[in-house]
């Protein structure tokens, strides 16, 4: 994984099919090598909702010590179903 030498992604913004409107932001904690976890933009309340291309873009980032080019050691992306409480 990705540590402390680069740069590591503080803030994402996923944006689903190039939508302005269609986009989740979320500050990512900096703890390099913990998997964390971004929601997918909601389409018409239901999580995931949008098929077709998801853009990623890391709108900055915490530095690093030695490099400040961003370490990204994996994504990935999961369906779930969310309930609504």
């Amino acid at each position: 994984g990705a540590g402390k030498d680069h740069a590591r992604a503080k803030t994402v913004e996923i944006v689903a099919n190039d939508l302005a409107d269609v986009v989740t932001r979320q500050v990512l904690a900096d703890k390099p090598g913990e998997v964390q976890w971004i929601p997918l933009p909601v389409s018409n309340g239901y999580n995931g909702g949008y098929s077709g291309d998801f853009t990623v873009r890391i709108v900055d980032a915490y530095p690093g010590t030695k490099s400040q080019d961003v370490a990204i050691s994996e994504l990935k992306a999961r369906a779930t179903s969310a309930e609504a409480f």
